[in-house]
């Protein structure tokens, strides 16, 4: 496996870089430091909040588009791959691996062959790989010697998983749950389904269930009840969503989940038709966690929602300036910059979220309304 993994190192090594530049041009070429260190925040602060991870991917794709000659959005990338990947202990899924995290990481090399970090990051892809030989070595003997054991459906599950066979893998995870004959094996079974239905194959109602029948087992699991609690919001319960938060909150005390409390007791006032409530509880998780954008959307529509669009127009410039790409921020940052009098700046925002969703109420409110974008 290593004398692969070197062939191909060598392979993108030597040679030529993007537009043309050669490899000692690519490495001494200014790169985005700062940026890279904001996007690898965002990934060392993920606890199970997509959003992070979203807003770390905006980062490393603009610096991959305004730096191609630069290692540093594709490491960041690669890395951002990985964890996607990551699954627990040294499972991974391997096709995420193979076809997104490993690619960025022969750029990033390729870029940046000297940097010891970037050689660092590429020698992690060996270990997975060695790990997953021997998980498929682990799967066979369990086969051959106790085929109507709990342990070898379980098994067989965990590799199906890193193999990104999620529907098969559930298969065979409920077939161990069948064979279990203790609680704790049936609980090890159950928090793997209920992650499948919060993550991979999201189903918020299965998820409830799931982790619901966790706690069941063991009351005291505060993964479980934040993981509760997300799958909670994603079916509007934020009554119950905040219970669960709370409870998590109470052994784990993180302003991520500090955020959290605060963005659902916030939902719940704006529920409640209690908008000055629900903005200050969302100023509240911005103190916890200002490094998420989505939190500034959501006050800026607070705001824009009292017509207070100047307050609302300087959250949605927040989100840009951080190079999101949701069509939402720019459609209403332009109605707050055109209730501001900004003609010109709220036709070039109307524009971008034309190029962004061309599609939609809005996109039809914009071509009405707009003369200069009513061909688009």
């Amino acid at each position: 496996m290593q004398r692969v993994l070197i062939t191909v190192f060598m392979m993108f090594a030597v040679g030529i870089s993007p537009r043309g530049m050669s490899v000692a041009e690519a490495f001494f070429t200014p790169h985005p430091i700062k940026n890279y260190e904001r996007g690898i925040q965002k990934l060392t602060t993920y606890q199970g909040d997509t959003r992070n991870l979203e807003e770390a991917q905006n980062i490393f794709t603009q610096m991959i588009e305004k730096h191609p000659s630069s290692p540093f959005g594709y490491l960041g990338m690669s890395k951002l791959k990985i964890l996607e990947a990551y699954r627990y202990d040294q499972h991974y899924n391997i096709k995420k691996i193979m076809d997104e995290a490993m690619p960025m990481a022969l750029k990033a090399m390729r870029t940046g062959p000297t940097i010891d970090f970037v050689q660092d990051h590429y020698d992690h892809f060996e270990r997975i790989l060695q790990n997953n030989d021997k998980n498929q070595e682990r799967v066979r003997e369990l086969l051959y010697l106790y085929p109507e054991r709990s342990e070898t459906y379980f098994t067989l599950a965990d590799y199906l998983c890193d193999q990104g066979d999620f529907e098969k893998a559930l298969e065979y995870y409920k077939v161990a749950l069948r064979f279990s004959s203790d609680d704790e094996a049936k609980l090890r079974v159950i928090q793997r389904i209920a992650q499948i239905y919060s993550q991979e194959l999201p189903d918020a109602t299965l998820a409830v269930e799931y982790w619901e029948a966790a706690l069941a087992i063991k009351h005291n699991l505060a993964a479980a009840w934040e993981s509760l609690g997300i799958a909670y919001m994603q079916l509007q319960r934020y009554d119950l969503g905040l219970e669960n938060f709370k409870k998590a909150f109470a052994v784990f005390h993180t302003p991520q989940l500090s955020a959290r409390i605060w963005e659902t007791q916030g939902l719940l006032y704006q529920e409640q038709g209690e908008m000055d409530s629900a903005i200050d509880a969302i100023h509240r998780a911005i103190d916890e966690n200002s490094q998420n954008t989505s939190l500034h959307k959501q006050l800026g529509k607070l705001y824009y929602g009292k017509s207070d669009f100047k307050n609302a127009y300087q959250y949605f410039q927040i989100v840009i300036a951080v190079g999101s790409k949701d069509p939402d921020v720019f459609y209403f940052a332009g109605r707050c910059a055109h209730a501001l009098g900004e003609e010109a700046t709220a036709t070039n925002y109307y524009s971008q979220y034309l190029q962004l969703k061309n599609e939609g109420q809005e996109a039809e409110w914009i071509r009405q309304n707009i003369p200069e974008l009513s061909h688009l």
